[in-house]
């Protein structure tokens, strides 16, 4: 989500009045992504398991990788530093847009009190194409991938 539109963020936090809590949204998005309003602001879902996940800047966006299981991180690096692999990209048809910085945060907590762990994304402003892939580029190795795309700059 946008650092500039945390603070719309309330995780679990909701009036039952105002209907379900951004976290229950979030929990409804049934592929590995999805794209959420809260607001006027759009807010990247990475749905399915928590899995540990870490970015990989490209020249036009980047790579979040989420980590299914592997033996360890080597195996991870030894997959993405390998320029001849192939990925088989789906095509999600989502797009989100990006006024700049966005975060990575566990969905229950409200924006404006993130206490574990985030992962911070520097992209520039614009709008932004989703594809996924998940590969298994060997027994050991399972990754979920999702690449940001710049389409339109802002």
């Amino acid at each position: 989500m946008a650092e500039r539109d945390l603070s719309r963020w309330r995780g679990v936090d909701a009036d039952p009045a105002q209907g379900p809590s951004d976290y229950e949204r979030a929990c409804a998005v049934v592929d590995y992504v999805g794209v959420i309003d809260v607001g006027d602001a759009s807010a990247l879902i990475l749905g399915d398991e928590p899995f540990p996940t870490a970015w990989h800047s490209t020249d036009d966006g980047g790579i979040l990788i989420r980590w299914v299981y592997s033996d360890s991180e080597a195996s991870i690096d030894a997959f993405l530093s390998n320029t001849n692999c192939k990925i088989c990209w789906t095509e999600t048809g989502l797009s989100v847009p990006v006024p700049g910085q966005c975060v990575l945060f566990d969905a229950a907590e409200p924006g404006v009190d993130i206490r574990g762990e985030c992962l911070v994304l520097t992209l520039s402003a614009g709008d932004y194409a989703v594809r996924s892939a998940v590969v298994d580029p060997s027994d050991e190795v399972r990754l979920v991938l999702h690449e940001l795309s710049l389409v339109k700059r802002e």
